[in-house]
C-alpha cells in the first residue's frame, strides 16, 4: 500500500510540473497599456492599436521625448509613420525609422511637414515603444499624429513662448476658420 501510493505522488508530482510549465510557455501576455486598448476606432474594427503621447508641451525651442506605443491583435506587419507638424523637427527619429519632409495635403495643417516611417513584423499582443525627440519650432496650435496601419493616434498642442503658455490641446476659437485668409503654399526644403 505504501509503495502504491509512493507511485501515485510521483505520477501526480510528474504531471504537475509538467502541466505548469506548458501553462507557463503558453501563457497570455498581460492586457494592459495599449494592448489592453479596444481593437476598435468608433464603430470601425482594427487589428492594431497606437498611442502617443509627449513628456511635456513643449515651449518654442524645447525639445521633448515623443513615445509612440503600438500593439497588433494578430501577428504580421505593421506600417508606422509619425508626422511632425510644421515647425517642428525630429532631434533624433525613432530607431528604425526613416525621415522626410513632404508639403501638408491638408489645407488644415498647412505647412512642411516632417514624417518619420517605418515598418515591423509585430507578434499578438506584444506591445512595440518607439521613442524619439522632436523640438517645437514654431508658436501655435498643432497635432502630432501617428498611423499605424490606418488606426490613427493624435497629440494635440498649443506651443506658446514659455512653459507655462504650453500645454495639451487646443483651446476654443474665438473667430470661424472660414473667415480667416487662406495662406500660401509652402516650399520645403
Amino acid at each position: 500500500m505504501t509503495k502504491s501510493l509512493a507511485v501515485f505522488a510521483a505520477v501526480v508530482f510528474v504531471v504537475v510540473v509538467t502541466v505548469a510549465l506548458m501553462l507557463k510557455d503558453n501563457e497570455q501576455p498581460r492586457t494592459t497599456g495599449t494592448c489592453g486598448l479596444p481593437f476598435s476606432q468608433g464603430e470601425w474594427a482594427t487589428d492594431v492599436v497606437a498611442t502617443a503621447s509627449m513628456s511635456h508641451a513643449p515651449h518654442l525651442g524645447e525639445t521633448v521625448s515623443l513615445v509612440v506605443d503600438t500593439c497588433a491583435k494578430v501577428d504580421g506587419p505593421v506600417a508606422l509613420a509619425i508626422i511632425l507638424p510644421d515647425g517642428f523637427s525630429w532631434q533624433r527619429a525613432p530607431e528604425a525609422m526613416s525621415t522626410d519632409r513632404r508639403v501638408s495635403r491638408d489645407p488644415a495643417n498647412r505647412g512642411c511637414l516632417t514624417t518619420a516611417t517605418g515598418q515591423w513584423q509585430l507578434t499578438a499582443m506584444r506591445p512595440m515603444t518607439l521613442t524619439g525627440t522632436v523640438t517645437a519650432g514654431k508658436l501655435g496650435h498643432v497635432a502630432v499624429h501617428v498611423e499605424a496601419n490606418h488606426y490613427l493616434a493624435d497629440v494635440y498642442l498649443t506651443v506658446g513662448e514659455d512653459r507655462a503658455a504650453s500645454r495639451f490641446g487646443w483651446p476654443n476659437p474665438s473667430t470661424s476658420a472660414a473667415s480667416a485668409d487662406e495662406p500660401p503654399v509652402p516650399t520645403c526644403p
